[in-house]
């Protein structure tokens, strides 16, 4: 029981100092002369895992339905002596917070009335400025490393800077560039990166993670005038959800290969260095099932995602190892240059310390042995 208790009260904590990632949808509902209509069931339900989320419109007309994950949601709005009315297929962003109003007609709540306009292009239930790099974004577009993060630079205001931007272009999960992006002119490293509600960024400012494109299902990119949930920072945000499973089981596989041979020769090289690079991984998800034990399809979902490399890129190093009397401890032929002299190396017995004038003093070994 206590390490039940404690449990709870973990995840309390975490849940109190999070930022969230999901959606909100609010609204009015109201008759055809314009008069409000309380007691209104709304429901939302999300298209891929069929889970529903309802509530009721208050006295005076309006509706809040809060904590929606990103994804595809119809809306159903029902009440005894009107004809029940739902709004076809639409997007929920990250952090999106749309309004929906709807107008009910008198008549029977067996008759239904579909809408399907487009949602609106601006939202009023929220100041930040910034916009979301979907799901299909991050598949469809060409990704050179293949760093879901790299498109926010898509994004209006966000600016890669020189330090650590290659890394960003060739390594999948590299924290090192993205880290180093400015947003609206900010300095690098002071953004927020959130993943699903939980604070990616480190005490130095730096990403601390950075997901599969196959495992990333969006991120919004706020620039400017943020909600007070936020802090600690004085760039932007960049807000990431991660992927979930489904009621249908589906993934993928993929397999990128970049490979010199395939490579030009630089004019100014006399052969076409070597280089290889290989990207490979797949995810998968779906309901859980155990059988005749537990069946979760609307209910439990599972999602798996795994991404390896391998580098073949040759890279030479200059080092100095100690000559055969440096390894026996006579350094009396050890020389180091600066700049264009040459000094002898003096060294000193570090059981000789003692302490002389407000500092300390050694010994030099005799010979520099």
């Amino acid at each position: 029981m206590n390490l039940r208790l404690s449990f709870l009260l973990c995840c309390s904590t975490l849940a109190l100092f999070s930022q969230d990632f999901r959606g909100t949808i609010t609204g009015r509902v109201t008759d055809t002369s314009g008069a409000v209509i309380p007691g209104v069931r709304v429901t939302a339900r999300n298209l891929e895992s069929n889970v529903a989320t309802a509530t009721t419109t208050n006295d005076a007309g309006l509706y809040t339905i809060t904590a929606l994950p990103p994804g595809a949601y119809t809306l159903a709005v029902q009440k005894d002596g009107f004809k029940k009315l739902v709004r076809e297929s639409f997007p929920l962003e990250v952090q999106g917070r749309p309004q929906l109003d709807f107008t009910l007609e008198p008549g029977d709540i067996q008759s239904t009335v579909t809408v399907s306009s487009e949602m609106p292009l601006l939202e009023t239930a929220s100041a930040s400025r910034g916009g979301v790099i979907s799901g299909r974004t991050l598949v469809d577009l060409p990704l050179n490393g293949r760093n879901a993060f790299a498109l926010a630079g898509l994004e209006p205001g966000v600016n890669f800077t020189a330090r650590g931007q290659g890394s960003t272009f060739l390594r999948t999960t590299s924290n090192a560039g993205f880290s180093s992006a400015t947003f609206s002119g900010g300095a690098f490293r002071s953004n927020e990166s959130l993943l699903d509600g939980v604070p990616n960024s480190g005490t130095d400012g730096a990403v601390q993670y950075v997901p599969s494109v196959d495992a990333a299902a969006e991120f919004k990119v706020q620039l400017n005038v943020f909600d007070s949930e936020y802090g600690r920072f004085t760039g932007g945000v960049l807000n990431a959800a991660i992927r979930s499973g489904t009621n249908q089981l589906h993934g993928t596989l993929f397999n990128f290969t970049r490979n010199s041979v395939w490579n030009a020769r630089d004019p100014f090289a006399a052969t076409i260095p070597q280089f290889g690079y290989n990207l490979f991984g797949g995810s998968v998800g779906g309901p859980v099932w155990i059988p005749k034990l537990y069946r979760g399809r609307n209910k439990t979902f599972w999602f798996f995602n795994y991404e390896g490399s391998r580098e073949g890129v040759p890279r030479a190093n200059v080092n100095t190892v100690p000559s055969m009397l440096e390894r026996v401890g006579n350094f009396s032929q050890t020389r180091v240059r600066s700049g264009a002299s040459v000094l002898n190396v003096n060294v000193f017995d570090p059981l000789s310390t003692q302490a002389a004038s407000n500092n300390f003093a050694r010994t030099q070994f005799p010979g520099n042995v």
